[in-house]
C-alpha cells in the first residue's frame, strides 16, 4: 500500500507507467427529485463515459462538516457587517450551534474522477513506449502530448458537468494519503497489520506523540441479482443515501469501454465490403479508389484499436470501504452495508485474506485485482446515480437555516447571491408555507433574527395576527413595535396629509377614497358630492397658507366640509374616536415620525383587532365593506403600504428583509393582496429580501409566484393542496415526500422527528426535505403568547462558561480558539 514517488503537473499525475487526469464535481441533488430530473442524471453519467471514452475511476468520498469553519464564518459575519448592541445574541447563538453540530459527527460527500492512460487494459492493446518503468518525471515532449489529452477531457466533461480540476498539489497528495489510509489528519508515520477480513492500522499524527488505532474493510461488489435493466429512467438511490449515513464509507468504482461482438462482427463486414467495392473499382477504371482506402482504413482501426463508443459495453468494478476507530464499531458498519446494498441486489463479498490487495487497488492507477463485473450496458452502471445524492443550499458558505432530513445535514443559505446573479434564480422572494402550528413563522424569523444579528440587516415584519410580542421583549431596545388599535398609538399617525406631505394631490385623492369608504360604511346609501371636498381642501389650503393652520391634516379637510356638505362631514368626523379609525384624525400637533421609528434593526407592525376574522380566530370571514371595522381594517392595512415603501427606498442602498405574515388576511382584503406583490416585485431595485408566509401555496398570487426564489412547505390538512404542492414542484411522483407533508402537529405521541419538516426548494431548484431546528437563544421568545406569557426574557446562555471576549472584534479571536 506504500504510495512510491509521484509527479504532479497541475491535475496531471504520473506514476511509474501510468498517466492520470484528476477531476472533482459535486453531487447533484438528486434523492428528492423528479424521476425526469434523475433521468437527466443517468444520462449526463452515460453520455460523460461515452464522451471521454478511456479507463478511468471515480469516487465517493466523505468530507467531514468543517464545524470549526462554520463558527469561524459566523464570528466573521458578525465582524464586518454585525451591531455591537447585539454582541449579546451572537455570542450566545454561537454556542447553540456548537451544540447542535457537535451532537454527532456530519459528513458531505465529494465526487473524483480520474481517468487513467496506460492502466493494464491499456497496456494489453496499445503501444506503451512512452510509459518507462523506471519512476522517473515526464519529459518535456510527454508532457506536452498529456496536457493536450487533458484539455480535451476537461473541455468534454464540461459539457455535460460542472467540473473542476484538482491542481493544488498538496490536494492531490491528501487524497493519495486517504487512500492509504481514510484520514482527515495530517499523519506522521503509521503502519499496517492485515487481517483475514480488516486491516488494522497503527498511527500518529503531526499534532500528537500518541499511537493511534483505526480499522478498515474493504469489500467488493461480487454480483448483481439484475440481470438487464428493468426501466432506463429509472434511478438507484443506494449510493446516494450513504450521503445521509451517521458514518462514513468510500465507494470506487473502476471502469473501462468494451468492444461487443455485434460491433465488431459489423466492422469486419464493413471492411470486407469496401474491399470488395475497392477491387471492383480497380478492375473498371485501372485506378485506385483514395476514398475506398481511407474507408477501409477506419474499419480496419474500428475492428482493432478504436475505442468505439457505438455498442460498446462497459466492465467495472465496485468497491466500498468502511472504517471505525474500534472492532466492534467496523463490523456493525461493515454489516449495515451489506444489509444496504442487498435491499438493491447488490451482494458485497469481504473477501477473506485478500485485504491488502483490495487496498491496494483503490488507488486510480493501480489494477491489481482482477475479477470485474460482467460486461453490461452502460445504462446500466449509470442507474446506480453515483453523480446524484443530496445537495441543497451554499457549500458551507454563509449561515445555517435550516437541517435536511434525514442525515441532519446543514443547510447553508446565502441570500446575497441572488443580487449577485450566482443563483439559478434571480427572484429574492421566499414562500412559507403550512399548517398553524407547524414552525412556518418561526423558520422565517430565525432567518430574519440571523440575518439581523450576521448580516446588520434592518427587518420589517407586518404581521396582521400578531403573535411576536416575546421577540419585542426579547429585542428591547434594539426593536420598534407599531401596534395598529393599541391605546398608546397617537392619533392622527395614518393621516393622508401628514404621511404625504411631498404631494399633496395623492394626499387629497387618499382623503377622498377614504371619506368614500367610511361613510359608506356607516350608510350604504350615502350620496357623495367630490366638488365639495374639493372646495373644502382649497379652503384648508388657504388657512394654511396664511398660518390660520400649522398644517394640513384629514381632520381639518373635515372641519371645513361642515360647511359644503354637513351631514357627510359630521358622520365621518363621529368616527374620530374610534379604537382604531381615530389613526386617521390627526391633530395640529401631531408628529407621525414619533410614532415609529425605522431606524431601529427590527420593526414590527400588527394589529389590536383583526375584524376579519372568526370569533375564534382560526378562519377568515368575507369581507364586508359595509362593516364599519371591515373598512377601517381595509384602509389600515392601505396605509400600511406606504410604510412599507418607505422602509424600502429610505434603506434601499443596504440589503434588507420584508416580511408579510398571514398572507390570506392580506388577500382576503381589497387590495391588500396588491399590497404584497407591488412590494414583491419591486424590493428587487431596493435590494430587500421579501418573504410571504401562508398556510397554502395555492392562494399564493401568480405574480409572487414567478418572483419568487425559495420555497418553504410544511405540513399540510389538505390532500389536494398536498397534491398541487408536489406537482407544482414536479415531485408527485415522490410517495417519501408526499407522506412528509401529512399534517402531524397536533397528533398525540407523534416523535419529535416528525414534527416540523419542510419541503425546501432552494435558489437552484433543488428540492430536499428539511427539519427545523430552532437554537436555545431564541426558543422561548419564538413560542407563541397562547402558551406563555411576556414575562422579562434573558439571554439564554447569559452566564456560559464559553469565552468570548466583550469586544466587538474580539469575537472572531475567541470562536478561533474553541475546540472541535
Amino acid at each position: 500500500m506504500h504510495i512510491s514517488r509521484i509527479y504532479t503537473y497541475d491535475n496531471i499525475v504520473y506514476y511509474k507507467e501510468s498517466v492520470s487526469y484528476y477531476y472533482k464535481i459535486r453531487p447533484i441533488n438528486s434523492l428528492f427529485a423528479s424521476e425526469s430530473q434523475k433521468a437527466t442524471l443517468l444520462e449526463k453519467f452515460s453520455d460523460l463515459i461515452l464522451d471521454i471514452n478511456m479507463p478511468g475511476f471515480f469516487m465517493v468520498r466523505p468530507k467531514k462538516v468543517n464545524n470549526q469553519k462554520v463558527y469561524q464564518a459566523y464570528a466573521d459575519s458578525y465582524k464586518v457587517y454585525g451591531k455591537p448592541e447585539f454582541l449579546d445574541l451572537a455570542k450566545s447563538y454561537i454556542a447553540d450551534q456548537k451544540e447542535i453540530l457537535q451532537k454527532a459527527i456530519k459528513y458531505r460527500y465529494e465526487i473524483y474522477f480520474v481517468f487513467c492512460d496506460g492502466r493494464e487494459e491499456m497496456k494489453k492493446r496499445k503501444n506503451i513506449a512512452l510509459f518507462p518503468i523506471e519512476s522517473k518525471p515526464l519529459k518535456k515532449d510527454e508532457l506536452e502530448l498529456y496536457q493536450v489529452a487533458e484539455q480535451e477531457i476537461y473541455k468534454r466533461m464540461c459539457k455535460h458537468i460542472d467540473t473542476d480540476k484538482v491542481t493544488d498539489q498538496k490536494k492531490l497528495e491528501q487524497f493519495h494519503n486517504y487512500l492509504a489510509l481514510p484520514l482527515e489528519k495530517d499523519i506522521e508515520d503509521y503502519y499496517v497489520q492485515e487481517e483475514p477480513a480488516h486491516l488494522h492500522y497503527e498511527y500518529q499524527s503531526t499534532k500528537s506523540s500518541k499511537w493511534e488505532h483505526l480499522y478498515s474493510s474493504t469489500m467488493v461488489a461480487s454480483s448483481f441479482q439484475k440481470t438487464s435493466i428493468k426501466d432506463d429512467q429509472s434511478a438507484d438511490d443506494v449510493i446516494n443515501s450513504l450521503q445521509l449515513a451517521s458514518f462514513p464509507s468510500d465507494v470506487v468504482v473502476k471502469f473501462d469501454l468494451q468492444h461487443t461482438k455485434e460491433f465488431v462482427k459489423h466492422m469486419s463486414a464493413k471492411k470486407e465490403s469496401i474491399t470488395k467495392a475497392q477491387k471492383r473499382y480497380i478492375s473498371w477504371t485501372d485506378r485506385k479508389d483514395k476514398d475506398a482506402i481511407k474507408g477501409r482504413l477506419l474499419a480496419i482501426s474500428a475492428e482493432n484499436v478504436d475505442e468505439s463508443i457505438e455498442h460498446s459495453k462497459i466492465r467495472w468494478q465496485m468497491f466500498v470501504r468502511v472504517y471505525a476507530s474500534s472492532l466492534s464499531l467496523l463490523e456493525q458498519r461493515r454489516e449495515h452495508m451489506r444489509t444496504k446494498f442487498k435491499s438493491s441486489k447488490i451482494q458485497l463479498s469481504i473477501e477473506v485474506g485478500r485485504q491488502i490487495l483490495l487496498a491496494d487497488n483503490l488507488f486510480p492507477y493501480r489494477n491489481n485485482f482482477r475479477k470485474y463485473i460482467q460486461p453490461t450496458d452502460i445504462g446500466y452502471l449509470a442507474q446506480y446515480n453515483f453523480l446524484g445524492g443530496i445537495y441543497i443550499g451554499e457549500d458551507e458558505e454563509g449561515i445555517i437555516e435550516t437541517y435536511t432530513m434525514p442525515g441532519e445535514l446543514p443547510v447553508f443559505y446565502n441570500t446575497s447571491k441572488i443580487l449577485e446573479g450566482k443563483t439559478k434564480t434571480g427572484a429574492p422572494t421566499t414562500l412559507y408555507c403550512g399548517e398553524t402550528g407547524g414552525g412556518k413563522t418561526q423558520l422565517a424569523d430565525h432567518r430574519n433574527f440571523v440575518d439581523m444579528i450576521f448580516k446588520g440587516r434592518r427587518i420589517l415584519t407586518v404581521d396582521p395576527k400578531g403573535d411576536r410580542e416575546k421577540k419585542i421583549v426579547l429585542l428591547g431596545d434594539r426593536a420598534s413595535h407599531l401596534k395598529i388599535g393599541a391605546k398608546d398609538n397617537p392619533d392622527g399617525m395614518f393621516d393622508c396629509f401628514l404621511m404625504h406631505k411631498e404631494d399633496e394631490k395623492e394626499a387629497l385623492a387618499e382623503a377622498k377614497e377614504m371619506i368614500s369608504s367610511l361613510s359608506r360604511a356607516l350608510n350604504k346609501t350615502q350620496e357623495i358630492a367630490f366638488y365639495h371636498i374639493n372646495d373644502a381642501y382649497e379652503d384648508m389650503k388657504k388657512d394654511v397658507d396664511q398660518r390660520r393652520l400649522k398644517q394640513m391634516t384629514f381632520t381639518a379637510l373635515l372641519e371645513k366640509l361642515i360647511v359644503y356638505d354637513d351631514n357627510l362631514a359630521k358622520q365621518v368626523l363621529s368616527l374620530k374616536n374610534d379604537p382604531i379609525a381615530r389613526l386617521f384624525f390627526a391633530s395640529q400637533d401631531t408628529e407621525i415620525d414619533l410614532a415609529f421609528n425605522l431606524n431601529k434593526s427590527y420593526n414590527l407592525i400588527t394589529f389590536a383587532e383583526v375584524p376579519i376574522y372568526s370569533k375564534d380566530k382560526k378562519e377568515v370571514v368575507t369581507f364586508d365593506p359595509y362593516q364599519i371595522k371591515h373598512a377601517i381594517f381595509a384602509i389600515c392595512i392601505s396605509k400600511v403600504t406606504g410604510i412599507v415603501n418607505g422602509f424600502m427606498k429610505r434603506f434601499g442602498v443596504e440589503e434588507n428583509n420584508l416580511t408579510f405574515d398571514e398572507y390570506r388576511v392580506w388577500k382576503a382584503i381589497p387590495g391588500g393582496e396588491d399590497v404584497v406583490v407591488n412590494c414583491v416585485v419591486t424590493s428587487r431595485s431596493w435590494r430587500t429580501y421579501p418573504s410571504v408566509i401562508t398556510q397554502q401555496l395555492s392562494d399564493i398570487n401568480a405574480e409572487i409566484l414567478n418572483n419568487t426564489g425559495q420555497i418553504y412547505v410544511g405540513s399540510l390538512k389538505s390532500s389536494k393542496e398536498i397534491e398541487f404542492v408536489l406537482q407544482e414542484m414536479k415531485l408527485d411522483d415522490h410517495d417519501v415526500v408526499r407522506g412528509a407533508l401529512i399534517d402531524r402537529t397536533q397528533d398525540e405521541g407523534v416523535k419529535d422527528s416528525k414534527k416540523y419538516v419542510f419541503l425546501l426548494q432552494d435558489y437552484n431548484n433543488r428540492k430536499s426535505l428539511t427539519k427545523l431546528n430552532i437554537p436555545k437563544t431564541f426558543k422561548e421568545a419564538f413560542t407563541t403568547l397562547k402558551d406563555s406569557s411576556t414575562e422579562q426574557l434573558k439571554t439564554p446562555h447569559a452566564e456560559t462558561k464559553v469565552s468570548l471576549k466583550t469586544s466587538h472584534s474580539g469575537i472572531v479571536e475567541e470562536v478561533c480558539a474553541w475546540d472541535e
